[in-house]
């Protein structure tokens, strides 16, 4: 409760957490569950070979299976927005923010059958990559 009150946001290395220090639980309901604003982080290449939010979003899927593809997304988008006080530039495709997108093909053949759990369970490759609305990169 001091958490919430506090107004504060934890991030989650889901990956980092689980190989390099065996933890395979988190509290991650609890936070959304007590409106803590909840974000993902890859930590760093010191314990994560893989600094790819997927696979975070994936593993954090596997330790807290009852998170929504909903759930999950904000984590990665409108919560870290919030994280780093950026709520209002970041987080959204919408008049104003920065035009921070990334594109990924989906695989059509995927058992979910919610889009965001398919999004979650297949993206391997980004295909296209947009920072302040200017392309990066794009393979397209």
């Amino acid at each position: 409760d001091l958490l919430s009150e506090s107004n504060v946001s934890v991030i989650v290395c889901a990956s980092s957490n689980n190989n390099w220090f065996g933890r395979n639980t988190s509290p991650v309901r609890d936070c959304i569950d007590r409106a803590i604003n909840l974000a993902v982080g890859t930590d760093s290449c010191a314990s994560n070979n893989r600094l790819n939010m997927f696979d975070e979003l994936r593993m954090l899927k596997k330790i807290c299976p009852p998170l929504s593809g909903k759930e999950l997304i904000a984590a990665v988008t409108v919560n870290g927005a919030s994280a780093f006080g950026m709520t209002g530039k970041l987080g959204n495709i919408a008049p104003g923010f920065y035009a921070d997108i990334i594109s990924v093909p989906l695989d059509f053949n995927s058992p979910a059958k919610d889009l965001l759990d398919n999004l979650i369970g297949s993206a391997e490759e980004i295909n296209f990559s947009m920072v302040g609305g200017n392309k990066i990169y794009s393979c397209l």
